[in-house]
């Protein structure tokens, strides 16, 4: 008897990573008697895939193996099959954050919402955000966050929003308690004069580390920086301003983050501006002997999401204040952040006979922070400063030697009169300073004045 030819196949198919599919076996034509593929004893596929292959190296190439036994049989032709391993479907959803103005943002998290990993595989990379400073709400994208091919990743977004400082209505937040917060005595015509400037680079830099220490020196500029300590202790309890008295004026600490600051009850979307703006409405209520409060931050500057160059505008201040550079010369406070000063003077001299606005150098959205220096402390260091982030007044630390501002030390209250170490947490609590979270402490401990607008009260 002849043996009947056959033409046998190894089959092919598909699966998902992480799965373990059984051998799809062989395929035959050419078989007699009704006998199905099994008759073709000796012979297998080659089939080898596993949970641990990759999409990667596919298709993979499947063949027949082996030797027939069967007599009745004969292989005529060997076909090949092909198996394709899919990537597993998982889907990623980002977690809402939320943090407060200053504070950094915190860890983007993620679950898995459907499927798994398989074979101890992670995620690579991070989620990222919308780019922006501002109190609002931000995407929370993709970013870099993905898989191995052996995954189909889908995402879904979620949100971080930036919210405003906490506000406390029995705080610095409100005018002092007469309502006052201009000067004793009816303002006449005289002009108040400002004047900006560049802090000149100083070999000298402020830490203020509460150790308690305080040493000066100076050193030529190619050599590197020595420290000088400003101790929290140095400065008295005692050493207590008047709701913000100083040259005459009564200047109230207000937030750039508390609503009541602007006309329409409603913080603003975007507020690279608010800081500037905070500091000349203090300015303003105080030369204006405003009781009403009348004067907003908005009236200085317009806010807009659209119009994100929008400018501080000094006009409701003309006839009563001018801004000029170090020179003298007169120039718009809109773009006096850009000002390159003709001469350098320090700071704690012009404390002497006027207020200083400080500003620090932009970060990366072109925001500056600001302070309204008052005056300097009883012993000469440390500096009085309303900060329009947090709505109080601090204490800067400051080397009258060689005019280097460092950081907050300390903060003052209003209810209590007195001042508080910003590094003693307890203290910060019992007299209820604690809403002033640790992103904050740490903005108020790195600020450093980079520019300053000088006002001279005549």
């Amino acid at each position: 008897m002849t043996p009947a030819p056959v033409a046998v196949t190894a089959n092919g198919g598909t699966s998902v990573y992480g799965a373990s599919p059984g051998n799809p076996g062989l395929s035959a034509s050419g078989l007699q008697n009704g006998e199905g593929v099994d008759a073709l004893t000796g012979l297998f596929n080659s089939f080898g895939v596993t949970a641990t292959t990759g999409v990667a190296g596919g298709p993979y190439t499947l063949s027949v193996q082996g030797v027939l036994s069967n007599p009745n049989y004969h292989v005529a032709s060997l076909n090949t099959g092909l198996w394709t391993v899919k990537p597993a479907p998982i889907a990623v959803t980002a977690d809402t954050q939320s943090r407060l103005f200053s504070e950094i943002d915190p860890a983007f998290t993620y679950r898995i919402t459907s499927g798994q990993l398989f074979n101890g595989d992670a995620f690579s990379g991070a989620l990222a955000r919308q780019p922006g400073s501002a109190i609002g709400v931000y995407a929370i994208g993709q970013g870099t966050l993905a898989l191995s091919p052996n995954y189909a990743l889908s995402f879904v977004g979620s949100s971080l929003e930036i919210k405003a400082l906490p506000s406390d209505p029995s705080s610095q937040f409100s005018p002092p308690a007469t309502g006052r917060v201009g000067r004793p005595d009816a303002v006449t015509g005289g002009q108040t004069s400002i004047s900006f400037q560049l802090n000149p680079a100083l070999p000298v830099s402020i830490d203020t580390n509460g150790s308690g220490e305080h040493s000066h020196r100076r050193e030529e500029a190619t050599e590197p920086a020595p420290t000088v300590t400003a101790s929290i202790d140095a400065v008295p309890h005692g050493d207590a301003p008047v709701a913000g008295a100083a040259h005459g004026l009564v200047f109230a600490p207000i937030s750039q983050y508390d609503p009541r600051e602007y006309a329409a009850g409603v913080l603003p979307g975007f507020e690279a501006r608010a800081g500037q703006a905070a500091v000349l409405t203090m300015i303003a209520r105080a030369v204006a002997r405003e009781t009403d409060r009348a004067i907003f931050i908005d009236t200085f500057w317009n806010a807009s999401e659209v119009d994100k160059a929008s400018q501080v505008d000094a006009a409701p201040l003309a006839g009563r204040v001018m801004f000029a550079d170090g020179a003298g010369k007169p120039v718009d406070p809109a773009v006096a952040d850009a000002l390159n000063p003709t001469a350098a003077v320090a700071v704690g001299e012009r404390l002497q006979s006027a207020p200083v606005m400080l500003a620090s150098a932009p970060d990366q959205h072109g925001t500056r922070a600001w302070m309204l220096a008052l005056r300097l402390s009883d012993d000469g260091r440390g500096i009085v400063a309303n900060d329009p982030a947090t709505g109080k007044q601090v204490m800067l630390g400051y080397d009258s030697e060689s005019g280097a501002i460092g950081g907050v030390t300390r903060v003052f209250n209003l209810r209590t009169r007195a001042w508080v170490a910003l590094t003693d947490a307890e203290a910060m609590r019992v007299v209820g300073l604690d809403d002033l979270t640790a992103g904050v402490v740490t903005m108020l401990q790195d600020f450093r004045p980079a520019g300053y607008l000088t006002v001279v009260i005549p």
